[in-house]
């Protein structure tokens, strides 16, 4: 069955047949509506990779990414996608003059 069918319709079938979502839909805290949301927005997200193991990668390398928030460590990633995030200290590998632009004031000796 696991060959045959898209992982998000797997995942909805496992949570339909394994009674969770009926427990969910039954249970009448304030609590069981966040729960169904959780569950479709698994789906949902399970729809955006190609494969379960795809998407079951990405969520170790949050996980491990956000069990290790408070630890020091060294983010790699480009000028762009750093852009409006804040670090105590930025280096910039292979910064030389020509290759990356900048304002004509920052050249101005003053």
């Amino acid at each position: 069955m696991g060959d045959t069918l898209p992982h998000p319709e797997l995942a909805r079938i496992i949570l339909d047949e394994s009674g969770y979502t009926a427990m969910w839909q039954a249970d009448r805290t304030a609590e069981a509506a966040g729960r169904l949301e959780n569950l479709n927005e698994l789906v949902r997200a399970m729809e955006e990779y190609e494969s379960l193991t795809a998407f079951l990668e990405h969520v170790s390398l949050v996980m491990d990414n956000e069990a290790s928030a408070d630890e020091p460590k060294v983010t790699i990633m480009t000028i762009h996608a750093a852009k409006g995030l804040e670090f105590d200290t930025v280096f910039l590998a292979g910064w030389e003059e020509g290759i990356f632009p900048r304002s004509a004031r920052s050249t101005k000796a003053g």
